[in-house]
Order: C-alpha cells, then sequence, then structure tokens
C-alpha cells in the first residue's frame, strides 16, 4: 500500500480541511512529520487508521470523540484517504458519528457514522483522483466496509498498527507479544491459514472417528443387550438350539391350516345354499305383487289409447284457431287504417292553404335581391376606404421610424469615434509596458535553471555529508571489525595449540614402556605430554568452531573494507559533480534555495502581470477592428435610411389622396358603423325566410299527399284479404267436426280431456313398458331359481359353523406357537447380521482413527516439542525475519545485539517456537527481549518491523509492506545510535519503502530536510509540506 493523497476535515486539532499530497514528496521518500506536542503529529496517524479502519492508531481515542471544537458547525468531520494497492487505486471517505445542525428549525441532530469506496484501474488513474472516472464499491453499511480492508490489505487494524503504523508504546508490543500473539499476525502477512486449516480438519477428523468408534462400540453392546445376551458366542449358541423347535412349529401350523380352510369352503357353500331358497321366496313375493296391479294397467292402456286418438287429430284444431286469431288481427288494423286516413285528408287541406299564402310571398323576392346587391356595393366601397385609411396610418409610422433611425445612426457614429481616441490611447501605453516580457522570460528561465542546479549542488551536499558520515561510520566498523579479526585469529591459534596440546596429551596417556611412540617412535619416554591442572580437554569441534568464527571475521574486514572503498570512490565522484554546479552558477553560487525561489515567484508575477496586460491589449484590439467595421457598416446603414425615409414620405402622400377620393364616393351617413352591415343582415333574412317558407311548404304539402294515397291503396290489400280469410275459417270448421267425430269424440270436451302434452304421455307410456318388463324378468328368474334348487335341500348351519370355529382355533394355538418362535428367531438373526456390519465398520473406523488420530496430534503440537504444523512454518519464517532484523539491529547497536528465536520448549501447557530472545555480543549471552532498554527495545522492535517488512514483501502471494510510519521513539536514542537508525531508513528507502517519522527530537529536524510541519494556532493546526521545490 502507497498513500497518495490524505484530506483532513475537522478533524482532531485540524478545525478546517487540510490536504496532504504523498505523490509532492517524491518517489520512495523519507520524510518527517515534525511539530510540537499536541500539534498533531499522531493525528495524521489516527486520520490514515480512520479512514480504513474506523479507528485511531492506539485504539485510545474513539472516533466519535475526535472532531475539532475549533471547527465551524456546518463543516462535517471527515477523512478522504486515496492510496494505491497492487495495480488498482482507491478513495475511501469516513465520516464518525456527529452532532450536525438539524435542517429544519434549531438545535442539532445525531448523524449515524458512514462511509464509501471508489476504485479505479492504476493504469487508468491521474492525479487527482476523479470520481467520475471511478467506480462505486456496493459496501452497504461500516460493517461491510470494515471487512473489505481487512480482506483487501490483508490485516486487521490491530496488525495494521503493528506493521505499518508503529504508534506510541507500540513498540515494545510488537516486540514482547508471545507465542500465541505473534502466531495470528504472521499466519495473517504470510497467509498460512492452510497450515492451520490442515490442524483443524485432522483435529475434526480425528474427534469424528474416535466419536464413530464410541458410538460403534456402544451400539455393538446395545444389539446384544436387545436379546438379553452378553456375547456373540452364545448369539451363536441360542440360534443353533432355536432351528430345530421353529421347522416343528411350521409343519404343525401349515396342517392346522389346511383343516380349517376345509372347514371354511364347507360353511361358504351351505351360506350360498341358504341364499338360494331366500331369494326364490322373495321372487314369489314379487309375483303376487304384479298380479295385484294387472287391473290398473289395464285402464292406463285404455287412457294412453284415448290420448294417441286426440294427439293425432290435435294439428286440425291448431290451424283453425290459428287462422281465427289473424282474421281478428286484419279487423283491428283495418278500423285503425281507416282513422289514419280520415287525419290525412285533413292534413292535405292545412298544407295547401299554407303553400299557397307562401307562393305570394316568393313573388317579390326578386326585388329584395337587388336592394341587397345595391348595399353588398357600398360595402366593398367602405371595406376600400379602410383599407386605405389603414394603410395611409402605417405609412405615417414608417416614416416617423425612418427619421428616427437616421438619428439614431448619427448619434453611433459619434459615439464610436469617441471610443476609438480612448482606445489608441491605451494600446500605446500597452505598448510601452509589453516591451519587457521578453527579457522577462528569459530572466524567469535563466533563474529557473540556476535554481534547479542550486538544488542538485544542495542535494550533492547533503548526500556527501551523509556519505562522510557513513564513511566515518565505517571505517569506524573497519577498525573494530579488523580488532575483532585479530583477537578471533588469536583465540583460534591459541585454541589450536591447545588442541595440539591435548592431542598429545591422550597420546602420552596411552603410551606403555617398551611400546614405540606414535609421534618420534622412541622406546623410551623420559618427559611425557600431560595436560595443566585444572586444564580441560579442548575438542575437535571446538578448534573448528573457532577457526569458522576466526574465517568469519576475515570476510566481514573484507566486506567492509569492500565498502569503504565504493564509498570513498562515491564521495569522490559526488564531490566533483559538486564543484562543476558550483562553478557553473557562477555569481550566484552563494545564494540560498529559497532565494532562487523567491526570484522565480517574483519574476513569474511580474510575467503574469504582464500576460494579463498583452491579453487585455488583443482584446481591445478586437474592439478597435470591431468599431472599425461597425462604422463601415453604419455609414451603408445611414445611406439606407436616407433613401427609405424619403420613400416612405411619398407613399404616405400617395394614401392620403386616394382617402381623399373614396369619401367623396360615399355618402356621410352610409359611412356610420353597423350601418351597412344592418341593412345586409336584414335583406340576407329576409330573403332566406321567403325561400324558407315556399320550400318547406311545397315538401309538406306533397309529403301529406303521397301518404294518403299510399294509406289507401293498404286499405284495399286489407279488405281483400280479410274477405278471403273468412272463406278459410269457414271451411276449416268444417273439417274439423268431421274429424272429431271419426277420433270417437262426442265433443270437444271430451277430446280436450283426453289430450295429454309430451311430458305425461311419455310417462305414462314408461310406465306401462315398465310393468311389461318385470313381468317377463320375475317370470324368467322363478324359472331359473326353481331349476338350481330341484336337487337341494336347506342345508344344517350351526353344525357347520361349530366344526369351522373348532378347526380355527386349533390354527390359532398352532400359529401363536409359531410366532413367538419366529420373532424371537428373527430378532436373533437380524442382531448377528447388525454385528457383523458392525464388527466391519469398526475394524475401518480403528484403521483410520491409527492414521488421523497420529497426524492429528503431531500437526496440533500435542506430541513431542508441542510445536504445531502452522507455528512450525511460521517459525521457519520468523527466522528469515528474525535474519534480516538482526542485520539492521547489529548496524543500529554497532555489532552488539542479535534477534534469535527461543528453541527450547516452553515449561508446562505454554505454546512456544515463536519466543524471541536477544543474544548479547558483549556478554555473549542470551536473554529474553524484555530485559532491553527504553532506547534499546526502541532499535529491536524497529528492526523487526522492518525484517518483517523486506520478508513478508519478498514472498509471492504475501501481503505487499510499502509503507512504514513511525510515531516517536527516536528520543530514546543517543546522538550515535539515532543516526544509525535513520541510516538504517535511508538504506530501507531505497528499496522502493515509503517511510514517514513522527517525531519532535530536533536532531531529526537538522537530518531529514523533507518535512510535513504541523503548526497549531488558536484557530487550529495547519499542516505544510517544507523541502519540494
Amino acid at each position: 500500500m502507497k498513500p497518495i493523497q490524505l484530506s483532513i476535515q475537522a478533524f482532531g486539532p485540524f478545525a478546517g480541511t487540510e490536504r496532504i499530497n504523498f505523490q509532492a514528496l517524491g518517489v520512495n521518500p523519507l520524510f518527517l512529520i515534525n511539530g510540537p506536542t499536541g500539534a498533531g503529529k499522531s493525528t495524521v496517524l489516527d486520520a490514515i487508521c480512520f479512514a480504513l479502519y474506523g479507528q485511531s492508531t492506539g485504539n485510545e481515542r474513539e472516533a466519535v470523540f475526535m472532531r475539532c471544537d475549533l471547527s465551524a458547525p456546518d463543516l462535517d468531520t471527515e477523512v478522504v484517504f486515496d492510496f494505491s494497492l497492487a495495480d488498482q487505486v482507491y478513495r475511501i471517505y469516513r465520516r464518525p458519528q456527529q452532532e450536525v445542525a438539524k435542517k429544519v428549525g434549531a438545535g442539532t441532530t445525531l448523524r449515524a457514522p458512514s462511509g464509501s469506496v471508489y476504485r479505479i484501474a492504476a493504469a487508468d488513474f491521474v492525479a487527482p483522483f476523479d470520481e467520475s472516472q471511478a467506480s462505486l464499491l456496493a459496501l452497504k453499511g461500516i460493517k461491510e466496509i470494515n471487512e473489505w480492508v481487512k480482506t483487501t490489505t490483508g490485516l486487521s487494524a490491530e496488525q495494521f498498527r503493528q506493521v505499518m503504523v508503529l504508534p506510541q508504546g507500540q513498540f515494545r508490543k510488537l516486540l514482547l507479544a508471545d507465542s500465541d500473539e505473534r502466531e495470528q499476525i504472521f499466519s495473517q502477512l504470510f497467509q498460512t491459514q492452510i497450515f492451520k486449516q490442515i490442524e483443524d480438519r485432522l483435529k475434526s477428523e480425528s474427534a469424528q472417528l474416535r466419536s464413530e468408534r464410541k458410538s460403534l462400540r456402544d451400539h455393538a453392546e446395545g444389539l446384544l443387550a436387545s436379546v438379553h445376551l452378553s456375547d456373540g458366542e452364545s448369539l451363536v449358541l441360542q440360534l443353533a438350539e432355536l432351528e430345530p423347535r421353529f421347522l416343528a412349529e411350521q409343519a404343525a401350523f401349515q396342517q392346522a391350516e389346511v383343516v380349517a380352510a376345509a372347514a371354511a369352503q364347507a360353511v361358504a357353500q351351505a351360506n350360498s345354499l341358504t341364499d338360494k331358497f331366500a331369494q326364490y321366496e322373495r321372487l314369489q313375493l314379487e309375483q303376487a305383487e304384479l298380479m295385484a296391479q294387472a287391473p290398473s294397467m289395464q285402464e292406463q292402456a285404455v287412457r294412453l289409447q284415448q290420448a294417441e286418438a286426440a294427439r293425432a287429430i290435435a294439428p286440425y284444431q291448431r290451424t283453425l284457431i290459428d287462422q281465427q286469431d289473424r282474421l281478428l288481427q286484419e279487423q283491428a288494423a283495418q278500423q285503425q287504417l281507416g282513422a289514419q286516413i280520415v287525419q290525412l285528408s285533413t292534413d292535405q287541406t292545412l298544407a295547401q292553404s299554407r303553400f299557397s299564402a307562401a307562393a305570394q310571398d316568393w313573388q317579390h323576392l326578386d326585388a329584395h335581391k337587388a336592394e341587397l346587391s345595391a348595399w353588398q356595393a357600398k360595402q366593398q366601397g367602405l371595406q376600400a376606404l379602410t383599407e386605405q385609411l389603414a394603410q395611409m396610418q402605417r405609412a405615417q409610422a414608417n416614416s416617423a421610424q425612418a427619421v428616427q433611425a437616421v438619428g439614431q445612426i448619427t448619434d453611433r457614429q459619434r459615439l464610436l469615434q469617441e471610443q476609438r481616441a480612448q482606445l489608441d490611447a491605451l494600446q500605446h501605453e500597452q505598448g510601452r509596458q509589453l516591451q519587457q516580457l521578453p527579457q522577462l522570460k528569459v530572466d524567469l528561465e535563466h533563474c529557473k535553471r540556476q535554481g534547479l542546479l542550486k538544488k542538485q549542488w544542495h542535494d550533492l551536499q547533503t548526500s556527501l555529508s551523509e556519505g562522510q558520515e557513513q564513511l566515518s561510520q565505517d571505517q569506524l566498523l573497519l577498525g573494530q571489525a579488523e580488532r575483532a579479526a585479530e583477537q578471533a585469529e588469536l583465540s583460534a591459534k591459541q585454541t589450536e595449540l591447545a588442541w595440539h596440546q591435548g592431542q598429545a596429551a591422550e597420546l602420552a596417556r596411552q603410551l606403555n614402556d617398551d611400546q614405540a611412540c606414535l609421534v618420534c617412535g622412541s622406546l623410551t619416554h623420559p618427559n611425557p605430554a600431560h595436560l595443566a591442572a585444572g586444564a580441560v580437554l579442548t575438542t575437535k569441534t571446538e578448534l573448528d568452531r573457532v577457526r569458522a568464527l576466526a574465517g568469519q571475521a576475515q570476510q566481514g574486514v573484507a566486506a567492509v573494507q569492500v565498502r569503504v572503498k565504493q564509498q570513498a570512490f562515491a564521495l569522490t565522484q559526488q564531490q566533483q559533480r559538486a564543484d562543476e554546479l558550483w562553478a557553473e552558477i557562477g555569481a550566484q553560487a552563494e545564494q540560498s534555495i529559497d532565494w532562487f525561489r523567491a526570484q522565480w515567484h517574483s519574476l513569474n508575477q511580474q510575467i503574469q502581470q504582464l500576460l494579463v496586460v498583452q491579453h487585455k491589449q488583443q482584446s481591445e484590439l478586437a474592439q478597435i477592428e470591431a468599431g472599425d467595421n461597425e462604422r463601415l457598416e453604419l455609414d451603408a446603414a445611414l445611406s439606407r435610411a436616407t433613401l427609405n425615409r424619403d420613400q416612405c414620405v411619398q407613399v404616405e402622400a400617395e394614401y392620403r389622396a386616394a382617402v381623399q377620393q373614396l369619401e367623396q364616393q360615399i355618402p356621410e351617413a352610409d359611412r356610420e358603423p353597423g350601418r351597412v352591415a344592418d341593412q345586409l343582415n336584414r335583406l340576407a333574412q329576409l330573403i332566406a325566410q321567403i325561400d324558407s317558407r315556399y320550400l318547406s311548404s311545397q315538401q309538406a304539402l306533397q309529403g301529406v299527399q303521397r301518404q294518403l294515397v299510399s294509406q289507401q291503396s293498404l286499405q284495399a290489400d286489407r279488405l281483400s284479404r280479410i274477405a278471403t280469410l273468412t272463406t278459410d275459417i269457414e271451411q276449416r270448421q268444417l273439417t274439423w267436426a268431421a274429424q272429431l267425430s271419426q277420433a270417437g269424440f262426442a265433443s270437444v270436451a271430451l277430446f280436450q280431456a283426453a289430450l295429454l302434452e309430451d311430458g305425461p304421455l311419455s310417462a305414462l307410456v314408461a310406465e306401462l313398458k315398465a310393468y311389461h318388463q318385470r313381468v317377463a324378468e320375475l317370470t324368467g328368474r322363478m324359472a331359473q331359481s326353481e331349476g338350481e334348487l330341484a336337487q337341494h335341500s336347506r342345508p344344517d348351519l350351526p353344525a357347520l359353523a361349530q366344526a369351522l370355529e373348532a378347526a380355527d382355533a386349533q390354527k390359532n394355538l398352532a400359529r401363536q406357537g409359531l410366532s413367538a418362535t419366529t420373532s424371537e428367531r428373527d430378532s436373533l438373526l437380524r442382531v448377528s447380521k447388525l454385528l457383523q456390519k458392525n464388527q466391519g465398520d469398526l475394524a475401518q473406523v480403528e484403521a483410520d482413527y491409527r492414521i488421523y488420530g497420529t497426524l492429528s496430534d503431531v500437526a496440533s503440537g500435542q506430541s513431542g516439542n508441542r510445536i504445531s504444523l502452522q507455528r512450525f512454518v511460521l517459525g521457519v519464517l520468523l527466522d528469515d525475519v528474525l535474519r534480516e532484523a538482526s542485520q539492521r539491529l547489529q548496524l543500529m547497536s554497532k555489532g552488539r545485539y542479535i534477534l534469535k528465536r527461543k528453541l527450547e520448549r516452553s515449561k508446562g501447557n505454554k505454546t512456544s517456537g515463536l519466543e524471541l530472545e536477544i543474544e548479547d555480543a558483549y556478554s555473549s549471552a542470551t536473554r529474553p527481549a524484555n530485559t532491553l532498554s527504553g532506547g534499546e527495545s526502541f532499535m529491536a522492535a524497529l528492526a523487526l518491523a522492518l525484517g518483517l517488512s523486506d520478508v513478508v514483501q519478498s514472498y509471492s502471494g504475501g501481503i505487499r509492506l510499502e509503507t512504514l510510519f513511525i510515531d516517536e521513539g527516536f528520543g530514546s536514542l543517543d546522538m550515535e545510535s539515532l543516526e544509525l537508525a535513520v541510516q538504517t531508513l535511508i538504506d530501507l528507502r531505497k528499496t522502493g519503502r515509503t517511510i514517514g517519522v513522527i517525531s519532535h527530537v530536533s536532531e531529526m529536524r537538522e537530518q531529514m530536510q523533507l518535512r510535513i510541519d504541523i503548526e497549531p494556532s488558536p484557530l487550529g493546526s495547519r499542516i505544510a509540506v517544507v523541502g519540494v521545490l
């Protein structure tokens, strides 16, 4: 993660909005966040941590209390943090819970915390961050934002504080964390959760297998207990004893079933025969009932015959009645038609009189039309007069406008002449000022180049100073290394001598008289070698170790010598370049960078002012050109306006003469408003009324005449139809009387009584048909039943039932015995089968547990040295971290301290494998890390954090720790240790890290030129970036 920009608003001691552009500090900068105590240095880290996790760096100040009391009430507390991570750039907003003014009414209201996250690809990112080009992540609420940050960065808030933001009081916490805490941090950083998952999976599998094993054993015991047995052998014996009894009882039950089935069949046959005798008796009773209904059925048959005869002649009666109804309808219509003819005759007389009156008025129509034409002529003359008057008035208005336009053009020409005189004067003055612009631009470029050269010279001087200090330190280290190498060489020689003396003493101890010496071959041994009193025999292993230490010391001397030579050569090259720059700067070389910056700003300000004058001059030239063009246009417009004015005056005179001529043609009385229109309306209405009355009366007369002729024709047709119907009815009456007599009906009343509707007639037919069908069916069934019972007598049902009951009782007794034996046998067989399956499953579980149980104990640290699989892996990674950290700690502690991992197992049940120890080169002792002093513990924790950063980034797929913020701690160092710590940070910066140091120590301010200064004031703290050109 690399910071890009931080915006702080109404947060901590910052009352307004303050921004830090980290990109302006350069690539991988090492910078100081400086300011007095309480100014807000740590608040910068609080703001970064709050933007990411909603917490401060120390987690001691809650975000809800971070609002600045000096901020304006309408200014929200807010932090905006832009940062890059991998190939993406993010912007994250955070607003804590805060009191804000109500939108409506007085007072405040509590606003809940909120936040949002934007993302854009790093390849598409151009500073500053443009939210319109980025995508808003769909994160709902603070909880989802916190989870997203943790997932994206790979760090929780606590881990972020320990490895990226090291605030006050947190150094020793990282250094002195126990094995469990350090395992949690490292597992997240190195993504070793897979090993923990393996541990958990093995532990889960092992526990599952133990549970299955116990369940299978309990199940086997339960199966045996269910049949009241204690072991499998008893189960086998009991099954063998039960089998003969089961076969005997099964055969007895089968024999009893045969006897019971035969008895049941005899009872069933007897019941069937008894049912047949009962059925025959029911048929006899039903035959007697049908015979009793025979007279009634005879009467119904006669009634059916009469109904069918009446139904055959009914159409003759219906036809006669229909014709009689038609005659009555025609007679009623004839009476109504006669009344209509009388009314139409009266209407014809009235229409004729109206038509005669309208015809008399129509004879005067031509005279009215002639009068109308005369008044229409007068109307056309008035319209022409009105049009001429309107044209004359428009001509008068055009003349006035033309005169006014000529005056306006003349006034505009006079104003443009005055403006041209003023602009000419301004152009002259501006041209005099702009003569200085080319020289000022040359001076500005020269100043910029000289300032850049001066900055390069200043940076070289800083680098030379740092290089000289580093060279001095390396020369000091070289002297120390040479002395240490000489001491190691002397120690090696002494150890080698002691080893030879020990070997000689050991050989001498094995000498015997008259036995040749292995060294000189002498048979006599006058003065054999021996160890001094209290001396310890030196081993070959100890000799090899001392020789290896001497070799390492010589290699260290060679490495420091190479570094010293390289640094000396680099310093010489840098000094030559600095001298060249000094000479190139020339007379202004003594001036400071601030002086060059002030000169550049002064020249740039003058140029900007002249550029404004130049822009204004160009604008005025455009005004002059526009004015000249306008004057030319005005001259042409004046000519056109003068010509137009003369034409308008002439047109006005012509229209005036035409009006006077029309007024003489029309009398003044007829020119009164509305008189002509009234006359025209009166005559038009009169003509329309006469014409309308004539046409309507004529049409009414013709219509009445047509209706009268039509009704008289209809009356003649209807009288003819009435005569025809009367003759037809008389004939049909004779036919109906003959049919009634032939059908056997003495009167119409008897015919009506015999006639039935469709429903009753169908019911009567169905009733007779059903009766005859029942008689035929019953006769057939009785004949069949008599044939079936001819050879049988009634059976003895009680005797047969008693025999069946005895057979069933014997069968049930046999079934009970067999059921009990079968149930016992089935239970034993089921248990036997289940036990066999249980034993097979138990054998498989036992085999699996021997594998998974052993692996689980080893992986979870339940055996041996009590180190789990994940802790073992992290131990290897921690060794890499300690190796990197020890290199820096050795440099900062001048070769005294080395960080080591404790390899011995902890006492009791305490987990082990990730504890830290300090190896002190002065005492050659190893001791706990908590025995270090304040300054020593700071250096150790700093070295550990830097080593952790190196190793984490070196592993592919790990979390990229590209930024480190260090808050305080340098005040506990002496000057030499402080310089070594700063040099360590400078070396770290070269590996692509961004390093920010928070301190109020004056020595840090002197050593670090690139700073973010926090300046407190009664109105709130302000932020200023120093050291950026």
